[in-house]
């Protein structure tokens, strides 16, 4: 076998996120927007503005939950003995 032109292309992201807590569905909304960012549909200013309104309504749409995972999570150690 012949192989005359190979081309292999990997497109990855990696987004980390650090909060207190999270919504349900927040991390979705927040990786849908950045990809519209990243694709051209909105620009910095735009981005800015939807996450200084706090208002899902303004976001991109969710990004599919394949690929998303929940790599850690961390305590306070005095969570338990408060």
């Amino acid at each position: 076998m012949l192989v005359e032109e190979f081309i292999w292309m990997v497109c990855v992201y990696l987004f980390k996120f650090c909060a207190n807590r999270f919504l349900r569905g927040m991390v979705r909304a927040l990786v849908g927007t950045l990809l519209q960012l990243n694709e051209g549909k909105i620009n910095l200013k735009e981005f800015k503005l939807i996450f200084e309104k706090k208002n899902r309504e303004y976001a991109g749409p969710s990004a599919p939950p394949y690929g998303l995972y929940l790599n850690k999570v961390n305590y306070n150690s005095d969570i338990f003995h408060g």
